[in-house]
């Protein structure tokens, strides 16, 4: 296993800048959407702006959106399995 590796830890900690970095600038451009149960905890959209300035929402039906978009992805699985092979293309 190459994360095992100098080698493997250093192609492991690039990936993770990588991802870091486009996901901050897809926040930057988009906005925070909060999912799941944390995303109805009252004042929390507002308190995520104030520390990071962003805008921030709550998605539509936070308990199951994520269950909606991961059905949506598996009916497209064909299509999309590239963004599973490949995570350095960010």
């Amino acid at each position: 296993d190459t994360a095992e590796t100098p080698e493997g830890r250093t192609h492991a900690w690039a990936a993770n800048v990588t991802a870091v970095a486009s996901l901050a600038r897809i926040a930057t451009e988009n906005g925070i959407t909060l999912a799941g149960g944390g995303a109805l905890l009252r004042g929390l959209p507002t308190v995520l702006y104030k520390a990071t300035g962003l805008s921030v929402r709550v998605a539509e039906d936070p308990l199951t959106c994520v269950a909606r978009g991961t059905a949506i992805f598996l009916e497209h699985l064909e299509e999309w399995k590239e963004v599973l092979e490949n995570d350095l293309d960010l």
